[in-house]
């Protein structure tokens, strides 16, 4: 099977996905108010730093994508398991912390799409394709407890 070196880093790696959601809702958050202060230099920094967030964001993904591939292929799972379906056969304290993940970041990922909603309203054009492509598709899909895919 596989060892706890390679649970821990996925633990981890969700820790780090956690703490990267939280931060790209609070720069949506400051998006957001920028717009609404209208401020050129304030909004054009709020930008910037959402588009570093969401690089990052899309970076740990990465990893903990080929992070679960390797867990999935060592449990029978195929190389595209979900959060739910490792939850279901990984051993104990594994199956509960990755179970938890599971369940906060897809509450995350709720939050985080209902402020770019709100941000892709109120952004003029030129910002709009940005605030829309904040989250990589696939975020929603990873999660897997009853997420659309």
């Amino acid at each position: 099977m596989t060892s706890d070196d390679d649970l821990n880093r996925l633990h981890g790696c969700l820790g780090r996905e956690r703490v990267l959601l939280e931060a790209l809702a609070h720069r949506l958050w400051k998006c957001d108010r920028a717009l609404d202060r209208g401020g050129r230099s304030t909004l054009d920094q709020a930008v910037l730093d959402l588009e570093e967030i969401s690089r990052a964001v899309r970076a740990e993904e990465l990893v903990r994508a080929l992070q679960s591939c390797a867990l999935g292929l060592a449990y029978g799972l195929g190389p595209e398991p979900t959060l739910e379906q490792l939850a279901r056969v990984l051993p104990a304290p594994w199956s509960s912390l990755v179970a938890t993940h599971g369940l906060t970041l897809r509450a995350e990922i709720a939050d985080v799409r209902a402020l770019q909603d709100v941000v892709v309203a109120d952004s003029p054009s030129r910002f709009r394709r940005l605030a829309e492509a904040v989250l990589p598709p696939s975020l929603p899909r990873f999660v897997g407890y009853g997420q659309a895919a």
